[in-house]
């Protein structure tokens, strides 16, 4: 995908304008009110715009990303407003308090060279105050507004609530302040204050598939083209690799219609006043800021990877392996290195217990009141006595004697 702020397009050869019939390059990157395209959802955002700004006052928000065309449409918000109101535009965010008094001043045709910057806050405050009682428009245009400051947002605070609660105010006197910037602004603004006068949000998004194509037919009628050299799949591949966004899309059919006037302009066989996808790959690939990221989806379909993406090379990935593993080691010696130099840490200490000599289980004795047991085969044991603890024998008997 082509990155927004970093496309450079040379387009030198006028072969374009040449072979397709064009009075005009269609797809410059500078804002033309000439090639505003209002289809889809942008007419119905733009006719809210001016409702907002013509019947309420107060805070106004434009935010999309980076080459969504929020310039062209607030171009075309201005121009609506016509002679009978005052518009000052401010290009930059980056300004302090007084330079962004200043230029208010200058554009409300006020003494902008007043030295204290409290009387330049006094010429402003009576010149809203006036408009407010008169009923003429003030619209206060930011551009990169999301690089302002928290300073600068009470400033503007300030300036829409002059007048609040003048009885002699008009209901036509509006004061109110266009931010363009991007999508950042869409959420909650620094100043809670500022955030309560937000009549109106409109964040841009990318044009679909079959926007892209009317965007594309709209910009070559413009120039003057009685045909559309884009097929539908080269159109389909416009928005792929551009995501939708129109500073990408004129980018790649610029580049396309210069391939191809230089091919017809060479003889090529392959020449044709017919652009295809390969042709818009090809111009993807020609532009000096590439970048590829996964493309919005059509029906679940992601966009094709592109072509020109260069592969990691053997070497570099070994090498980077090899770096790896080296920082990987040097961790390991300064952890060990860091781990031996510390003292141990000593435990609490314990009495020393000697150990103590095994003793073999003896088998229990039998009771004193019982005779042990008789083993077979064996006679019976003496009878053991128990004051002396060895046996008795009985006195032998003797024969009777004869008769």
């Amino acid at each position: 995908m082509v990155t927004p702020g970093e496309t450079r397009l040379d387009i030198r050869i006028e072969g374009d304008l040449v072979f397709y019939g064009l009075q005009a390059k269609p797809f410059e990157p500078t804002p033309d009110p000439r090639f505003l395209w209002l289809g889809g959802r942008r007419r119905h955002g733009l006719d809210r715009l001016r409702l907002a700004v013509d019947r309420y006052a107060g805070l106004v928000v434009l935010a999309g990303d980076a080459g969504i065309g929020k310039t062209m449409l607030a171009n075309a918000l201005i121009a609506d407003l016509g002679e009978g109101a005052t518009v000052a535009s401010l290009g930059s965010g980056r300004l302090d308090p007084v330079q962004f008094h200043r230029v208010v001043a200058r554009a409300c045709h006020l003494d902008a060279a007043a030295d204290s910057p409290g009387d330049l806050l006094g010429q402003l405050q009576r010149f809203l105050g006036e408009a407010r009682r008169t009923g003429r428009k003030v619209l206060l245009v930011l551009d990169d507004a999301h690089t302002l400051s928290r300073e600068m947002f009470g400033e503007i605070r300030r300036l829409l609530g002059i007048g609040d609660g003048d009885p002699q105010a008009r209901a036509g006197g509006a004061v109110g302040a266009l931010l363009v910037g991007e999508r950042v602004l869409a959420g909650p603004l620094p100043e809670p204050e500022l955030a309560q006068r937000v009549v109106l949000r409109w964040v841009v998004e990318p044009l679909t598939p079959d926007e892209v194509g009317a965007y594309v037919a709209h910009r070559l009628e413009v120039a003057g083209a009685t045909r559309n050299p884009f097929t539908p799949e080269a159109v389909h591949e416009v928005w792929a690799r551009s995501g939708g966004v129109p500073r990408l899309v004129n980018a790649l059919c610029a580049h396309a219609l210069v391939l191809g006037g230089r091919a017809m302009a060479m003889g090529s066989r392959c020449a044709s006043l017919t652009i295809g996808p390969d042709l818009v790959k090809e111009a993807a690939r020609g532009l000096t800021a590439l970048e590829q990221r996964p493309g919005p989806t059509d029906r679940g379909r992601r966009a094709p990877p592109a072509a020109h993406a260069p592969r990691e090379r053997p070497r570099r990935r070994a090498a980077v392996m090899a770096a790896g593993l080296t920082l990987l080691a040097l961790t390991g010696a300064a952890a060990g290195y860091l781990g031996s130099s510390q003292p141990p840490t000593s435990a609490p200490s314990q009495p020393i217990v000697p150990p103590q000599p095994i003793v073999p289980p003896q088998p229990s004795a039998p009771p004193l009141d019982r005779p042990p047991p008789r083993l077979p085969g064996t006679t019976e044991a003496a009878p053991v006595r128990p004051d002396r603890g060895r046996a008795v024998t009985p006195p032998a008997t003797r024969p009777p004697p004869s008769a």
